[in-house]
């Protein structure tokens, strides 16, 4: 016998061995839920009060939200949901735990009361509140009312350092406490904003290529004016400056500066609340294209796809253009069913100063055609009003272009929520079935209207379905009313309908249009 099929063999016989109390322990039934409801506990180990009401509510709660119950076969894999589920309600945390008895299994939850925020607070380290906006408000995690989960608290801090140091106070710290009452916790953020620095002066040195206008015209950071002063603006924040540092090196090197270097120097005057900002440039040498390499081309014309990249030799080397050059050749492979093309483009630098060699690399894949078209999860629309939306045809190569097309249709159609693509594979490599997948949603509107003036009582009622269709016919009078206005009914024809009533005692309007 083969030596592997042996081994295999082995393998799984001791899988099987070994699986076997566990198999068993699931097939064994509940005969036991027992729950331990614990009183809320702050992090520093006080207990809260815990009421009997609030015990029994716990109990009642956590029963209600399990599927693992008494009578029932035990299975870790619902077990496991029915935990997530309960830590899902961010109520409580549970730790669980299983007994093995000959007669069946007994589960046992020890839940642990989150204390109840009563209030949250804002104060400074003398006592004083701080405000604080209420959209920072709503970013936090520690609300009013909800129940507090103190492994958070540090995350809401952070976020309320990172919003005043945006406000100009670089220096902020958070702290917090909580403060235990009968009707729940009050947590308090202790804010020490530090001193307010505004920038008052930004300088570039070493710049040859861009003035400093143009420089200071790409950055974020502002110098503090007059009216900046009164509408806000002209803040010292670090994390702003070394962004700036970022996007003043990209502009360099999509210019052919490649071997470009930005810092940011920082003189800060705490006590007074001003700081001065100066970029230093050192532009370094510009770089030129002398050669153009493509390589990988195996399946397509090498002049074909050499014909796609614009930039020319001699040409500064410029990224913009280079990433450009690289969309339209994956395009164009795109367009010739080679769904997994990409472009990769790099830089060689040479021994020649100044020069460089610009190298796209070109990773082909298969050319795929599609072998079918199949819809899927359109319960209300039918097929060919999906499959007229669509521009590419079974038998044709796979266009990525053309589909990304035939998705933006299906979109606007406003049927559906969703819209996937996906790919199925055949017994030929080169042949893949295309599958449409949708998610419908409700389509259409409704709209009532009353006026009364000079020509009296006027009514209006107004009805469009841009997804009717006149042949699907109810089973009763209930299924014609209830169907059409469910969704289940006369729908899926792609037909629009347009209903218009206008009752008046002077002049009236009745219209219908399919």
């Amino acid at each position: 016998m083969n030596l592997k099929l042996v081994i295999r063999l082995l393998n799984l016989f001791f899988f099987l061995l070994l699986s076997f109390p566990l198999l068993a322990q699931e097939q064994k039934p509940v005969v036991e839920v027992e729950v331990v409801v614990h009183p809320p506990q702050l992090p520093d180990g006080r207990k809260l009060p815990m009421s009997d009401v609030q015990r029994s509510s716990a109990e009642q709660t956590v029963l209600a939200n399990m599927k693992t119950s008494v009578g029932s076969l035990f299975s870790a894999e619902r077990f496991d949901s029915d935990i997530k589920r309960l830590m899902r309600l961010k109520k409580y945390t549970v730790s669980a735990s299983t007994v093995v008895r000959e007669d069946g299994i007994t589960v046992k939850l020890d839940v642990h009361l989150l204390p109840l925020i009563k209030t949250v607070e804002f104060k400074d380290p003398e006592g004083e509140n701080v405000s604080v906006s209420d959209d920072v408000k709503y970013r936090l995690s520690t609300r009013e009312g909800d129940f507090l989960n103190h492994y958070l608290l540090d995350y809401d801090a952070a976020e309320l350092v990172e919003h005043f140091q945006k406000d100009g106070y670089p220096l902020t710290k958070v702290s917090f406490k909580l403060d235990a009452t009968d009707e729940g916790v009050v947590v308090t953020f202790i804010v020490d904003k530090g001193p307010f620095v505004v920038i008052l002066s930004i300088q570039f040195e070493g710049n040859t290529q861009f003035d400093s206008a143009t420089l200071y015209s790409k950055i974020e950071s502002r110098e503090r004016t007059f009216l900046r002063s009164i509408f806000g603006g002209g803040y010292f924040v670090e994390k702003t400056i070394k962004e700036d540092v970022l996007t003043l090196k990209r502009l360099y090197y999509f210019e052919a500066f490649l071997d470009v270097a930005v810092s940011a120097r920082t003189d800060v005057d705490y006590e007074n609340g001003f700081a001065k900002v100066t970029f230093t440039i050192q532009e370094g040498r510009r770089y030129k294209v002398r050669n153009i390499l493509l390589l990988g081309v195996n399946r397509l014309s090498y002049d074909e796809v050499r014909a796609k990249i614009s930039t020319k030799t001699g040409d500064w080397v410029c990224k913009e253009k280079s990433d450009s050059d690289v969309g339209e050749i994956t395009k164009h492979y795109h367009e010739l069913g080679y769904i997994t093309a990409r472009v990769d483009v790099s830089h060689r630098v040479l021994d020649e100063e100044g020069f460089v060699d610009l190298v796209y690399r070109v990773y082909e894949g298969e050319q795929i055609r599609i072998r079918r078209i199949l819809i899927e999860g359109n319960w209300r629309t039918r097929d060919k009003v999906i499959r007229r939306e669509l521009t590419l045809l079974s038998g044709e190569l796979c266009d990525l272009n053309r589909l990304r097309e035939s998705v933006q249709r299906l979109f606007k159609l406003r049927y559906f929520s969703e819209v996937g693509v996906d790919f199925a594979d055949t017994k030929f490599p080169h042949l893949k079935d295309l599958i449409i997948q949708v998610k419908e949603t409700r389509c259409g509107q409704m709209q009532f209207g009353f006026s009364y003036g000079d020509l009296g009582f006027q009514g209006r009622f107004l009805m469009v379905h841009p997804n009717f269709d006149p042949f699907d016919l109810p089973t009763s009078l209930s299924d014609a009313l209830w169907g059409f206005f469910a969704g289940r009914r006369f729908v899926g024809g792609g037909y629009i309908l347009k209903l218009e009533l206008a009752p008046g005692r002077t002049h009236s309007v009745y219209r219908l249009h399919l």
